[in-house]
């Protein structure tokens, strides 16, 4: 487990975050202090905007077919549910931070609840955070 987790943390590297933090798993309030970034999702190529329009006119289609019916039909049913996975993959497609955050922010590479492997990027530590902080002798 360790070994994947690494090998993770090493291809993560070369990605240009200031540091990255691993663990199997980490504590509650781990990222407590830092300031989280805002990155903004991966733009959709062309392709994936035809399949993404294509998907939800068959759902709508599929949806209006069957509103009126007590239960779906198994194959309905289980269509309507791969449509939902497909978006949802688009929906949590990566994140594209600003290389200039990367460059002062980090990443924690862990297990989530369910033994997947999570990887949290964007977080900057108080020390690494060109707004400062507001406190005694700060403004």
């Amino acid at each position: 487990m360790n070994e994947k987790l690494a090998a993770e943390a090493e291809t993560i590297a070369k990605e240009g975050w200031k540091w990255i933090s691993v663990a199997v798993g980490f504590p509650y309030g781990h990222d407590s202090g830092l300031r989280e970034l805002e990155g903004k999702p991966a733009d959709l190529t062309a392709e994936e905007q035809a399949t993404v329009a294509v998907l939800n006119a068959e759902q709508a289609k599929l949806e209006l077919d069957y509103q009126d019916a007590d239960e779906l039909p198994d194959e309905v049913d289980q269509r309507l549910s791969e449509i939902e996975t497909a978006l949802m993959a688009f929906e949590e497609r990566s994140i594209v931070f600003d290389p200039t955050d990367i460059s002062r922010a980090g990443v924690f590479v862990s297990i989530d609840s369910e033994g997947r492997l999570s990887v949290d990027r964007g977080y900057v530590r108080p020390e690494d955070d060109p707004r400062g902080r507001v406190g005694p002798g700060r403004v």
